[in-house]
């Protein structure tokens, strides 16, 4: 919802999305298995040459396309080699650029490197959706979880409602700790409340991003997409979960319990 409302605002979101708008030049480049242990020089790099790609600053050259050609050569978990040689493809092409228009993007990993990019880049900015994290832990979606689980979590993934919880309070955790650092910088958008109340929320969004709250943008290409599913978790036992976590989630305002 949040990409979308700046997709119809103007903004450029990559040359290369798939249907929920993920940016699949960032999947390319970042979303391999050992990213959490690449050193900080090896995400700098990466991350200028994406962020080049997008304003379409970059010269496609020799070096840089054998980066991107070997990038694309291993299989990984959730991609095959040519799902990932499409995606250089397009990358080397060089068609879809910002130009002179604002831009962003949108892939659910950037949490994993939006501490490096604030500190390469000075007018860099993040927005950080969240969501009721039971209602997460009861998704049928837990490829974050079944990634990452063990660099952030110190555990590997089992599968279990428990574990996502745990996951999604360290990343909860991890993005109020990046607010703080970088005040101004960094936005918590509650996922819930964008869809209760989604004039407040995407008037909130204009104001960090810059742009401005046109009230026919916000109370109909945003309101008309802002769409809350049923919980998925309301009849659940929640003794299974670590009392920790659970007085996380209520900590931050999410309701706990039957609701």
């Amino acid at each position: 919802m949040v990409a979308s409302a700046l997709r119809r605002a103007g903004f450029f979101m990559g040359g290369d999305l798939n249907g929920a708008d993920d940016n699949l030049w960032f999947t390319l480049l970042f979303k391999h298995p050992d990213l959490p242990e690449w050193p900080a020089g090896r995400v700098d790099e990466r991350l200028t040459l994406f962020l080049a790609r997008m304003e379409g600053l970059v010269l496609i050259d020799a070096e840089v396309e054998d980066l991107i050609v070997s990038t694309a050569s291993d299989e990984r978990p959730q991609h095959t080699t040519g799902f990932l040689r499409e995606r250089a493809a397009t990358f080397l092409s060089g068609i879809g650029k910002a130009r002179d228009r604002r831009w962003g993007w949108k892939e659910p990993n950037t949490h994993l490197v939006a501490d490096r990019l604030l500190r390469l880049r000075e007018d860099a900015l993040y927005v950080h959706v969240n969501r009721h994290g039971i209602d997460m832990a009861y998704s049928s979606n837990q490829t974050q979880a079944e990634n990452w689980s063990r660099w952030l979590v110190g555990t590997a993934w089992d599968g279990s409602p428990r574990r996502s919880l745990s996951y999604w309070r360290v990343v909860t955790e991890r993005a109020e700790s990046l607010a703080a650092a970088w005040p101004g910088r960094v936005l918590i958008v509650d996922f819930d409340q964008w869809c209760e109340e989604p004039a407040l929320s995407a008037g909130r969004l204009a104001e960090f991003a810059g742009i401005k709250a046109d009230p026919v943008w916000i109370n109909g290409e945003v309101a008309a997409v802002a769409r809350r599913p049923e919980p998925r978790w309301p009849a659940a036992d929640l003794d299974e979960f670590d009392a920790s976590d659970l007085a996380f989630v209520q900590s931050r305002g999410y309701t706990v319990g039957t609701e």
